[in-house]
Parts: C-alpha cells; structure tokens; sequence
C-alpha cells in the first residue's frame, strides 16, 4: 500500500476518535488508529522507541486503558523531540484527538466511572 493511502486512513481513523459514543468505542477505535501508525511510521522509515512500542503493543494485546494513556502521554513527548518528517504530525494528531475526546462532556463522566 502506497505511503498517501495509508496516511489517508490514519487521518480518516484518528479522527472517527471523536464520533466515540462509549469508551469501549473509543478504545476499539484507538486500537485501529494505533495499528494504522505504526504501519504509517513503518513504511516512513521511522524506528519507535522500544518504551513506546511496548506500551502499544500492551494496549492491543489487553485492550486496557491504563496502557493507552501511557502510551499517549509517551507519544506528546516524541512528537514535540522527534525531527523526522511528518511523524511529529502523526502522534500529534492522534494525541490531540484523544485529548479532545476524552475532554468531551459526554465522555467524562462515563470514562471516570468506568475507570473506577
């Protein structure tokens, strides 16, 4: 697959986060968006940090929350460091997108009281 196919689906995919109705739609949507960037930094040439890449990997295998805030929070270090074209872009984009989900009045409440 061409490299502008698949940032197209990624854009696509990172930005159906928003439309999330439920935090396990958010989570399920998330699991999609993050498969389609490490393809993304993949085909770009880029090496992920081991942390990061470990912390994705713990969200896709358990589908558990804590590890995906932590893997945002790694994400909105790198792509303020990272000088590599377009993939500062890429974890930004989704990093933004989650923040602004999970800040949505109609998400918070369900999301604090799912996280207890």
């Amino acid at each position: 697959m061409r490299i502008e196919k698949l940032e197209n689906k990624y854009i696509d995919a990172v930005y159906s986060i928003r439309e999330s109705k439920s935090f396990s739609e958010l989570l399920s949507r998330s699991s999609e968006s993050l498969v389609l960037l490490i393809r993304l930094l993949y085909k770009s040439g880029f090496r992920m940090p081991r942390k990061l890449g470990i912390e994705i990997t713990k969200f896709l295998y358990t589908g558990e929350s804590e590890h995906l805030f932590n893997a945002v929070e790694m994400m909105r270090s790198y792509a303020v460091r990272v000088k590599f074209p377009r993939v500062d872009f890429y974890l930004q984009t989704f990093v933004t997108e989650i923040d602004i989900t999970l800040k949505k009045e109609r998400l918070a409440p369900r999301i604090e009281a799912q996280a207890l």
